[in-house]
């Protein structure tokens, strides 16, 4: 009796996908060095379900010597940068981090942990914060977002006006802060940004030095990690060198380019949904949510959702994940897919 193949094999065999592996191999050879790409859509948090692709991938790569880990959008904040961080500081002897454009906080968090980062003059890093709550009750009764920065710039905000160092525990201040906001919320946001702090440290830790470089390690929490910055400013190249004090390459044209041209490869992939119908009744989108790349192996990240036979979501069906090594046809950038 023949098998039915699962949804992970259909996918595999079907899903048309460009391939990248020249420009990763163009990249290697203009710096003689190992590049493993790591890639997550915005939105998408890093989570414990990308570990086991990522160690399949790193499998067929040799261990020792150097690594340039080119990484972009790649979530939030997160206690599994720190996990790939270690895993990278135990199987490598040195790696690089290449930062295309704008690096998200997660992709940060690993950046921090490289022994240098590779920027072109638009690159930046990003602020690191613990995901927005809704937490904050409105008067018309609907909750807005917050995280423990939002508290902080509260008090300090009264303190400095009072001319206090602490707000006292009877202050009606404090009265008007619980009226508004849960102080569960506040408690669950504050360990997420303690936790935050604790894992750039341990990842800055892994190239600098816990007591010698006690100074610059602070003053680096402070600049990323003391909510001081919104969440969109810039850390810029210039930022990262002056201000961190950070080992900074500034690549030669020829490299900047062949970077630049997997950023836009990976935005356009990114981009790209198509339609996938199983049976007479099973209708599906399908798009890409996350890549990591060598030149010899990839695991892709599909994001899988149930439509009706208008392509309208259906409410009560989840959307999928799935990671997947492709095998499937390639396609042709900005042309309609049919999967």
């Amino acid at each position: 009796m023949s098998r039915t193949p699962t949804l992970n094999e259909i996918l595999e065999g079907n899903v048309p996908l460009t391939s990248n592996r020249e420009m990763l191999a163009e990249l290697a050879r203009q710096r003689e060095s190992r590049v493993l790409a790591l890639v997550l859509a915005r939105g998408v948090a890093l989570r414990t379900g990308f570990i086991p692709p990522l160690l399949d991938v790193l499998e067929t790569l040799p261990e020792g010597g150097s690594l340039d880990l080119y990484i972009d959008t790649f979530g939030g904040a997160s206690e599994e940068a720190w996990r790939i961080v270690s895993m990278l500081r135990e199987r490598f002897d040195r790696y690089t981090a290449v930062i295309p454009f704008a690096a998200t906080p997660g992709a940060t968090q690993i950046a921090l942990g490289a022994d240098d980062l590779m920027m072109g003059e638009a690159s930046s890093l990003a602020p690191i914060e613990p995901a927005r709550l809704k937490a904050v009750r409105d008067d018309d009764g609907e909750n807005r977002t917050m995280t423990a920065y939002d508290v902080h710039h509260y008090l300090q905000f009264v303190q400095r006006a009072l001319g206090v160092e602490r707000l006292p525990a009877d202050s009606p201040l404090w009265s008007a802060l619980t009226e508004r906001v849960d102080p569960m919320v506040i408690g669950i946001t504050e360990k997420a940004h303690q936790i935050n702090r604790l894992v750039t440290r341990r990842c800055l830790e892994t190239h600098l030095d816990p007591e010698k470089d006690r100074e610059q390690i602070a003053s680096i929490l402070d600049e990323v990690g003391a909510g001081t910055l919104g969440r969109r400013f810039p850390i810029t190249r210039r930022d990262c060198e002056r201000r961190l004090g950070l080992q900074v390459l500034k690549p030669a044209r020829e490299i900047w380019h062949a970077v630049w041209t997997l950023e836009t490869y990976y935005r356009q992939m990114l981009d790209i949904e198509g339609d996938l119908q199983l049976g007479d009744k099973q209708h599906y989108t399908v798009g890409f949510d996350g890549f990591i790349d060598t030149v010899e192996e990839r695991r892709v990240l599909l994001r899988i959702t149930r439509v009706d036979e208008h392509g309208r979501p259906i409410a009560d069906k989840p959307v999928l994940h799935r990671w997947v090594s492709p095998k499937g046809r390639e396609v042709i950038l900005d042309e309609e897919l049919e999967l």
